[in-house]
């Protein structure tokens, strides 16, 4: 199983989303930039808290490893869909 591969289906979704509205190229990739960071955003933040994927629980033998602030990127990515 690829552990990543998910994000393939992400971007597909989030492109299939972001093109249904988009008045522009432009508008296009912004809503696509949005809308893909707050899934993945999501998706990744429920996997922290899981405890599964690269951001899981480290081995206290690997200093620097920090665990992403999800509570701040989703944060950040809710307002942005609601500007969408």
């Amino acid at each position: 199983m690829d552990p990543t591969g998910y994000h393939v289906k992400l971007i597909e979704l989030a492109y299939q989303m972001a093109s249904t509205k988009a008045t522009s190229e432009a508008d296009l990739l912004r809503r696509f930039r949005t809308i893909y960071r707050h899934m993945a955003a999501t998706v990744d933040g429920a996997m922290a808290e899981l405890g599964f994927g690269p951001f899981g629980p480290m081995m206290s033998g690997m200093p620097g490893m920090q665990l992403p602030d999800t509570s701040k990127a989703l944060g950040a990515t809710d307002s942005e869909i609601g500007n969408l």
